[in-house]
């Protein structure tokens, strides 16, 4: 019995249109697809941790960027997190009637209101610290120390090429336009 050289054919999916060939766009061989579920999986594992603290994800990076320095009004909070400032505002009434942070009066600019954390939110820091370690301690197990540090530069890149085509406004490939149909 002879055996056949030919080629597989790339794995198909059935559509309304008929056959779509999904080849290199399958979705364990496009990046978006692999980092969006990979982020996913990040979310969900990281939740059940959190959540025993009384937080949810949402918060998480609202948390993270007052952890870092607090005192801070919406808009620069808005920043440093990378969300619009009503997201913010009220992740901030989320934050108060959790007891984990504060609004206060700017003293040099009436217009302004500043967030701080309290004492609980603070504190919350360093109970999450070994959920964070352990989270992502499972994501690069396997890995070595050179791997770890080269995802993470290649992850970097492709955000900051990310940020620059959003920056510069560069629209994504127009599809042909289809002439409409005579029937």
């Amino acid at each position: 019995m002879a055996t056949s050289t030919r080629a597989k054919k790339p794995r198909t999916r059935k559509s309304l249109n008929g056959d779509v060939d999904l080849g290199l766009f399958a979705p364990e061989e496009t990046i978006g697809f692999l980092i969006w579920d990979t982020v996913r999986t990040f979310h969900r594992t990281f939740q059940k941790l959190v959540s025993l603290h009384g937080i949810n994800f949402g918060l998480w990076p609202f948390l993270r960027a007052l952890w870092t320095s607090d005192g801070v009004g919406v808009r620069e909070l808005s920043q440093r997190v990378h969300m619009a400032p009503p997201t913010t505002l009220k992740a901030i009434v989320t934050l108060e009637k959790a007891g984990f942070a504060y609004r206060t009066g700017d003293e040099t600019d009436a217009r302004k209101t500043l967030i701080y954390l309290t004492p609980k939110g603070r504190k919350l820091f360093s109970s999450v610290v070994p959920h964070m370690d352990f989270v992502n301690g499972v994501a690069v197990k396997g890995m070595s120390k050179s791997e770890q540090h080269e995802i993470k530069r290649l992850l970097k890149h492709m955000r900051a090429n990310m940020i620059e085509q959003q920056a510069a406004g560069r629209a994504a490939p127009e599809e042909k336009q289809r002439k409409p149909s005579m029937r």
